[in-house]
């Protein structure tokens, strides 16, 4: 899922109470993800890093699993043409085989009635039609065609195995290929549960926790090696059944570190969403937003009372200020 413009734009677009599993296997761009996903302000996802394999462990799991799949990257050459230098037909191959086994690998997770979206940024057909013809294949999922506005020059495939292609002398982007299916069954199926929820038990908000959120009721509160942690209510029992298959790099929104009885913020809750509308705020300006975030400047704001005041740039938290 790195570096996290797909997964960003899915936080957006769920409801609250939805849950967001993001993962990445590998560790530096991992971080890259976790980073982008807390820029983001959410407070509903999840960043795992697991291979493939390990999600048949959460059968009938997920409503909607999107597998945008590493491939051979014959879409970004316009934009990155040292991209070229890597391509090769071994690698078309590789890539394909690969793809194969992470759909194989994910398709139990899906729940009965859930949608699957493959998604490539390459143009070979080894990696696009021939894997979505495996898939209808090889598994019980109904190929789901999409509808789109003829304007936007996306070429179709056949109606049989539906899938489009975004070639980038014909749409505002660089090269993408794009198909969904749809799981056989009832959507309404029990999902998966290993167990009931066992562990530490989680805490109601304090008052000092109530200080910090605009909806504090919204959480569960846990504390953990001094440091403050929120989760949703509504996501906590999937967080539990998450965190005994995959391996969890973030999760719950990190209030701060408390320190006899009081909460410092942390760079997270500056840049959540959710954070108080009453905390102190000094709104700055573009260039004071830029001086304030390479640390320059500080000694404009010696005069204020003295608070612990969120900088905000267009509404928009940047970081804490204590004066």
């Amino acid at each position: 899922a790195a570096p996290g413009g797909k997964s960003t734009l899915l936080q957006s677009l769920l409801t609250p109470d939805s849950l967001l599993v993001v993962n990445e296997v590998i560790s530096a761009r991992n971080k890259v993800l976790r980073q982008n996903m807390t820029r983001w302000g959410g407070d509903n996802h999840i960043v795992t890093q697991s291979d493939p394999a390990v999600f048949s462990k959460l059968p009938n799991f997920f409503d909607v699993i999107l597998v945008d799949a590493p491939c051979s990257g014959e879409g970004m050459l316009r934009k990155e043409p040292a991209a070229l230098a890597e391509w090769s037909e071994q690698n078309v191959n590789l890539c394909a085989a690969r793809q194969k086994r992470i759909l194989a690998d994910v398709v139990p997770a899906l729940a009965p009635g859930g949608i699957l979206i493959y998604s490539t940024c390459t143009f070979s057909p080894a990696e696009n039609e021939e894997n979505l013809a495996w898939l209808k294949k090889e598994t019980n999922l109904m190929p789901l065609p999409i509808e789109h506005p003829s304007e936007w020059n996306i070429e179709s495939l056949d109606s049989l195995t539906p899938g489009y292609r975004f070639y980038p002398h014909k749409v505002h982007g660089e090269g993408f290929f794009l198909a969904a299916f749809k799981q056989q069954g009832d959507s309404e199926k029990q999902r998966f549960r290993k167990s009931s929820p066992r562990g530490r038990q989680l805490d109601k908000a304090t008052l000092e926790d109530s200080k910090w959120l605009s909806n504090p009721g919204r959480y569960l509160f846990l504390t953990r090696e001094q440091h403050r942690i929120a989760f949703p209510s509504s996501i906590y029992h999937d967080y539990l059944d998450v965190s005994k298959a995959l391996r969890i790099t973030q999760s719950g929104l990190n209030l701060g570190k408390v320190y006899h009885g009081k909460l410092k913020p942390s760079p997270e809750l500056a840049l959540s969403q959710h954070v108080d509308h009453d905390i102190p705020r000094i709104d700055v300006t573009h260039e004071a937003a830029l001086d304030y975030l390479a640390h320059e400047g500080l000694n404009q704001w010696t005069k204020i009372e003295p608070d612990t005041y969120l900088v905000t740039f267009a509404g928009f938290g940047l970081g804490w200020l204590n004066a």
